[in-house]
């Protein structure tokens, strides 16, 4: 393993240990994306990497069951076992700004974003609640468009309701803790 790390944490119940390497400078922005990267645990052997759009933010990725949940710029789904992003609704969602996001940060340091992506919140019930940028019902922006109150069954990978409109392009919403089924 070459690079910076950010952070690394274990994944006991696959054995795995997760490695978020970041770059370390604008330089390495445009000579490559940053990745996360699957350790076995025993061995160090690499299991599996992928690359991800965002600015790296310490203690805010997370393992749930079998997903690796990346919330880096908007949010990412990836299968533990394969390594690979779960293919469903937030993918689908995030495919037009993950990839205008992409060539963006080539040549522009993501940090101008890494602050304006709010935080996704896991329940007990595998939902996560989240406040971002959605167009038009289908398209999540983290950055642009109105607001909107996602809920994402991270079992199904699907956008299980969705409340758009809460607040205006570019106005923050600010999320301090999931309480009582309610973002204070």
């Amino acid at each position: 393993m070459r690079g910076a790390i950010g952070e690394i944490f274990y994944d006991s119940a696959n054995e795995i240990l997760i490695a978020v390497r970041i770059n370390k400078g604008e330089l390495q922005n445009i000579a490559s994306r940053p990745e996360v990267q699957a350790l076995n645990a025993e061995n160090g052997d690499l299991l599996w990497n992928i690359k991800y759009n965002g600015d790296f933010v310490p203690d805010i990725a997370y393992v749930v069951e079998e997903t690796l949940v990346l919330p880096y710029f908007g949010l990412m789904l990836i299968d533990i076992k394969t390594g690979e992003e779960r293919d469903g609704d937030v993918k689908a969602a995030y495919g037009t700004p993950n990839a205008k996001y992409s060539e963006i940060c080539r040549f522009w340091a993501a940090r101008v974003w890494a602050t304006t992506v709010p935080i996704p919140f896991l329940d007990e019930n595998g939902i996560i609640h989240y406040v971002v940028g959605y167009a038009q019902g289908e398209y999540i922006n983290p950055d642009g468009n109105k607001k909107a109150y996602l809920q994402i069954d991270i079992h199904q990978d699907k956008i299980v309701m969705a409340k758009e409109d809460i607040a205006s392009q570019g106005n923050r919403v600010i999320q301090e803790e999931f309480t009582d089924d309610l973002l204070y």
